[in-house]
């Protein structure tokens, strides 16, 4: 019998793969595409952010209203949250295919083809080494971490600091003048007679105030 069976299941050293590990390597690759759609739609979270917080920003200073720019927040605010759970699902599908590739947890090994990422959070005991975090902290880091407060960071003090300045450029813009407004009456003045005993005239323009010159 010239055929004899390796120690990873291939038969006669022909390097044909084992159907597990096969299976396993396509497992991977799911994963893989899973956290690159996390990934893509981290980066959409950040241009919607930039791009709504831009948009409202400059209708504010057009208008000259800080009030409005403070509605800037709301697509700042909910597009960081946004941002941060794509950060920590990819986080999770990390874990996920750590312990896949290890093959961690024999006592509980991970189902084939599984691409739920709070499979992990589920069984500790199938935890990677580098991923024994507080659940609490491993929700609450994504916000900090700086793929996401950077961008969003600087949007929020963008915004921050056109409404203070909006505000302040209101207070200081001087009330308009009351200007008097001022007719132009015609008056005759009427000279004493000359030699001959003719009166002669003489028409001049005498600017009055309104009120008098409406009054009389």
């Amino acid at each position: 019998m010239s055929d004899t069976t390796t120690g990873n299941g291939s038969r006669g050293g022909g390097g044909s793969e084992p159907p597990a590990a096969a299976a396993i390597e396509k497992h991977l690759d799911m994963i893989l595409a899973a956290i690159a759609r996390m990934a893509g739609n981290a980066f959409a979270a950040k241009g919607w952010s930039v791009g709504a917080a831009t948009a409202l920003v400059a209708f504010a200073v057009e208008v000259k209203n800080p009030l409005l720019t403070l509605a800037a927040l709301i697509p700042v605010l909910s597009f960081w949250g946004l941002d941060a759970y794509f950060l920590w699902l990819e986080r999770r599908y990390r874990n996920l295919y750590d312990a896949v590739r290890a093959d961690l947890g024999r006592e509980a090994e991970v189902p084939r083809y599984l691409l739920d990422p709070h499979w992990i959070a589920r069984h500790p005991e199938a935890r990677a080494p580098t991923d024994r975090t507080h659940p609490l902290r491993s929700a609450l880091a994504p916000f900090l971490a700086p793929s996401v407060s950077v961008v969003h960071g600087v949007v929020l003090l963008a915004v921050l600091a056109t409404t203070a300045y909006l505000a302040r450029s209101g207070e200081q813009e001087p009330e308009p003048s009351r200007v008097q407004v001022q007719d132009t009456v015609n008056v005759r003045l009427l000279p004493a007679p000359g030699p001959s005993g003719a009166v002669q005239g003489d028409t001049v323009a005498r600017p009055v105030a309104a009120g008098a010159a409406r009054g009389g």
